[in-house]
């Protein structure tokens, strides 16, 4: 398919999403925030909900459905530099696309030096962690937080390992641009960690238990995570994420 055949499609389809008829109780309204967000669309018991376009401050655009305040169902992502992300939202997140490539970091993914280790399987008794590593590792995570305060999506990406899972069987280049998103879009983001251990599953192997305070303008969470990282030539590597 030719460039022109692609513009030409993505523009029939923000036209094919600004001309479907409202839906029953909807009104079109504009909705801005202080830190320059505008949303233009239907408005339904005070919330986005219908169609609409929502604009952050640094130039991305949203053009697509909500549902009670939140992005779901089809909707277009187009990024401050021209790229588009076309795909189904659910709950405000992205769950498929047809992005052309990953945007993860660039120690992430092109490292193959470092060979795949099987994370599935855990010795009996995890082993103890000692202090030289348990610093290194925690100034590799001390390091992840400050990324996302600055905003710094290049670095920020660049701390995970090659062989990175995401969670709920998110692809790569899915779990990298909500990721992306989720660093750009606040005004600013303080995070707060509080290491409560580190144990060895296996050699080259280490989950973190921590306490994760997020809070932006936008949004505030304190949670327990389980940070696994792996041991890679350039340091350590954020292998997986999950809640505990």
């Amino acid at each position: 398919m030719s460039t022109w055949q692609h513009i030409a499609i993505s523009l029939f389809f923000i036209a094919s999403l600004a001309v479907t008829p409202g839906i029953a109780g909807e009104t079109t309204q504009t909705l801005t925030w202080s830190d320059g967000t505008r949303y233009v669309g239907g408005i339904q018991d005070g919330k986005r909900h219908g169609r609409g376009t929502i604009y952050w401050q640094d130039g991305t655009r949203y053009i697509g459905e909500f549902r009670v305040d939140l992005r779901q169902g089809e909707g277009l992502l187009i990024l401050p530099d021209g790229t588009t992300y076309r795909g189904l939202f659910d709950s405000d997140v992205l769950l498929t696309e047809d992005a052309p490539e990953a945007l993860i970091g660039p120690d992430a993914l092109t490292d193959p030096a470092t060979p795949a280790i099987e994370t599935n399987a855990t010795s009996a008794k995890p082993a103890a962690v000692d202090a030289s590593t348990e610093r290194q590792i925690k100034d590799v995570l001390d390091l992840w937080a400050a990324t996302w305060m600055s905003q710094d999506v290049i670095q920020h990406l660049s701390l995970y390992s090659t062989n990175f899972q995401p969670q709920n069987s998110q692809t790569i280049p899915v779990w990298s641009l909500n990721r992306k998103e989720r660093i750009l879009s606040p005004t600013y983001i303080q995070i707060d960690l509080a290491y409560e251990a580190l144990t060895s599953p296996n050699p080259g192997i280490v989950d973190v238990a921590v306490k994760l305070s997020y809070r932006s303008n936008t949004y505030r969470e304190v949670s327990n995570k389980l940070i696994r990282v792996q041991n890679h030539q350039q340091g350590w590597r954020i292998l997986k994420e999950s809640d505990r």
